[in-house]
């Protein structure tokens, strides 16, 4: 989704537009993450107190939160929401057979959809599925509006263009021409790359993922994804404020592109790695013409790296140091198209967050693949 617009708002150094979850259990709201990171950047609050204080600082375009929680309910935290961000989609979750609160809040405009409880991740995925091409829709319709008027303008601009010497006029498009491309080109490349980090965006790597994931099928080479998540990064943003954060990304960055030039005698490289910011504290690292062990090599030699080094403010993260959980997919091995190799790279993350975080997980060794 890259269309802009008042619903639907993609800052500089966004690469995707902003989702916040609201639920004060932390399986419900790992599991919404999970749901929506592939279309959001998604912050989390465990009450309705703390998300208002997110949305003094970000515009967010999907607002989900469950209904019963400590000190403010759901309907009330989206009322309050809907003042200070009229233009979200809100999304309730109540497991509440008495929903007359749901319908006022239906009636009043604070809630587009309600979900009861008990409910089913997959069943939960589509309904947030819909209300995101509901979104969609209303986003694209809005931008060719906006579109319409812009080719309107430069109709009239055309005419009062024709009223002049045909000489000179040739000249103005010539130099505007000029103009446009080099524009374009600037362009062009500030859309693949993440505005903080310098490094490629989600929109970047997913371009070079196909295109490496092509070169891989017809050379019949290797193709391996490493995916790293920074552990513990709200408590970091939360104790240190977001400029501590926002640096320490910069500089995970930049440790992740000098390790990303390290030669592996074991893989034999013979083409840069892409490295890029997935999203929010995500990174991934994509290895042409590698196998998995020379990934997993790589993957635990920037895993020890990222551990080992002197960041500020470490020592207040748990266990006194900043560190990253990894996990790594190989096509054709474990991957036949490329949103395979994301997601065998994301479980096999995904399985060492779980199991403590600060280690690298291979999806070939999942013991039952999610």
């Amino acid at each position: 989704m890259t269309a802009q617009s008042s619903l639907h708002v993609v800052k500089a150094g966004q690469s995707k537009p902003l989702a916040l979850v609201v639920d004060d259990e932390v399986d419900n709201l790992e599991l919404l993450q999970r749901v929506l990171r592939k279309d959001y950047e998604v912050h989390t609050a465990d009450s309705g107190t703390k998300a208002l204080l997110l949305m003094e600082d970000h515009d967010f375009s999907i607002i989900l939160t469950d209904q019963r929680m400590p000190k403010m309910l759901g309907t009330e935290f989206l009322a309050e929401s809907l003042k200070r961000n009229p233009t979200a989609i809100r999304i309730l979750i109540t497991g509440y057979s008495d929903i007359e609160s749901v319908i006022d809040a239906i009636n009043q405009g604070s809630v587009h959809r309600y979900i009861k409880k008990p409910w089913r991740a997959e069943e939960l995925r589509k309904e947030i599925e819909t209300t995101i091409e509901l979104q969609r829709l209303m986003v694209e319709n809005q931008e060719l509006v906006s579109r319409l008027k812009e080719a309107n303008a430069q109709l009239r601009e055309q005419e009062h263009l024709l009223m002049k010497n045909l000489d000179e006029q040739s000249k103005q498009l010539f130099r505007a021409n000029k103009d446009l491309e080099a524009l374009n080109e600037t362009l062009r490349g500030l859309t693949l790359r993440d505005g903080l980090t310098g490094l490629y965006n989600h929109r970047g790597f997913q371009q070079r993922m196909r295109e490496e994931f092509a070169r891989a099928e017809r050379s019949k080479h290797e193709l391996t994804l490493i995916f790293f998540d920074i552990d513990h990064f709200k408590k970091y943003n939360d104790a240190n404020g977001h400029p501590a954060g926002d640096d320490l990304l910069r500089e995970i960055a930049h440790l992740l592109t000098q390790s990303s030039r390290l030669k592996l005698e074991s893989a034999r490289l013979r083409a840069s790695d892409i490295v890029a910011r997935y999203g929010g504290e995500e990174f991934v690292i994509l290895l042409p013409e590698t196998p998995l062990e020379g990934g997993r090599i790589k993957a635990e030699r920037i895993r020890k790296s990222i551990e080992s080094a002197l960041f500020p403010h470490a020592e207040n993260q748990p266990g006194g140091k900043v560190t990253v959980s990894v996990g790594v997919a190989n096509f054709p091995s474990e991957a036949q198209s490329p949103q395979e190799l994301i997601d065998a790279a994301d479980q096999a993350l995904y399985v060492s967050k779980r199991a403590g975080r600060n280690r690298t997980t291979l999806y070939r060794d999942l013991p039952q693949k999610p």
